[in-house]
């Protein structure tokens, strides 16, 4: 059984080779282990899938400070850049229905 960094991370390859955004329950996993605490733009996205402020904040607020290991674990912020980048295009970036009920 695949434990959620692995879920992530076989996310990540999937949506690359075919040349896809991540999906919603992968950026949301990605937030809810990443986010700096409770009142940061990372924790509004994991509770309610919000783009707050823009989205290099959120990505900063992600992944500042964190050490990324090789090739696997960089595909983590590049998708999750992607995927917001894709969200903030079609203009989607309030709360998202169902949120909370998504996860790989």
């Amino acid at each position: 059984m695949l434990d959620d960094e692995q879920k992530i991370i076989a996310e990540c390859v999937a949506a690359r080779r075919e040349g896809r955004p991540i999906r919603d329950a992968a950026a949301r996993m990605i937030a809810s282990q990443y986010h700096t605490g409770q009142s940061s733009p990372g924790y509004a996205f994991a509770s309610t899938g919000a783009i707050t402020g823009v989205g290099a904040d959120l990505h900063e607020d992600l992944f500042r400070g964190v050490v990324i290991e090789g090739y696997w674990h960089s595909l983590i912020p590049a998708c999750f850049a992607d995927y917001i980048d894709n969200r903030r295009a079609v203009g989607h970036t309030g709360p998202q229905p169902g949120w909370s009920n998504l996860w790989l």
